[in-house]
Parts: structure tokens; sequence; C-alpha cells
């Protein structure tokens, strides 16, 4: 309820922030289904408000939660998405370096 308050007011970090939030929640509960759920809306916010980093982050969370229930093709698209959009990202200084190390090391791991 929260992220949608925010989504009507606009204030599209704190919207992204409380969907990461939740989607990080069902992680830890090994629900990948409803994780990846709140990934997707995660991606949407971003992609809505022109967020590159929520972009990345959301396809990282996308492709982690199709590896952990071994979609091994699915999971390498989203994070060679979310590393190119990162790469993109870093290029025009609205991503922060460290984020393009992890998603690499992520998809190192799923090759």
């Amino acid at each position: 309820m929260a992220a949608e308050n925010f989504w009507r007011m606009g204030a599209d970090r704190d919207c992204f922030k409380t969907y990461e939030r939740m989607a990080v929640k069902y992680e830890r509960f090994n629900d990948y289904e409803t994780a990846s759920y709140f990934h997707q809306r995660c991606l949407d916010i971003s992609i809505e408000f022109k967020y590159l980093e929520g972009e990345a982050q959301s396809h990282r969370g996308l492709g982690i939660c199709e590896e952990k229930v071994f979609n091994k093709f699915p999971a390498m698209q989203h994070l060679e998405t979310a590393l190119e959009k990162a790469q993109k990202g870093e290029e025009d200084d609205q991503v922060r370096p460290e984020v393009g190390r992890v998603i690499s090391k992520d998809l190192v791991r799923v090759y």
C-alpha cells in the first residue's frame, strides 16, 4: 500500500525501494514467484520514471529469481540486460559503478 501511495505522489525512488524490500522479503522465504512479481513492479516503476539504476537492479532481481528456480536461460537474459543497463548508466553517471560489478559476478556464476 505504501508503495502505491508513493507512486501516486510521484516519489519514484521511495516507491521503488518499498517494492524492492518486499521482493527481498519474499526471496528470504524462498517464494521466488512472488519475489519476481515485486521485482517486475520495480522494473515497471523504473521504466516509467526513467530510473536506469532501478532498471538494472530490477533485471538483476528477476535474473536471480529465475536462477533460484533453475531457469538458466531466462536468468542469463535478465542478468545480461541488467549489465547493459548498468554499463549504459555508468557512462551517463546515472548508475553507481558497484552495481555493474555485482551484476557481473552474478552473471559469471550463472554462466
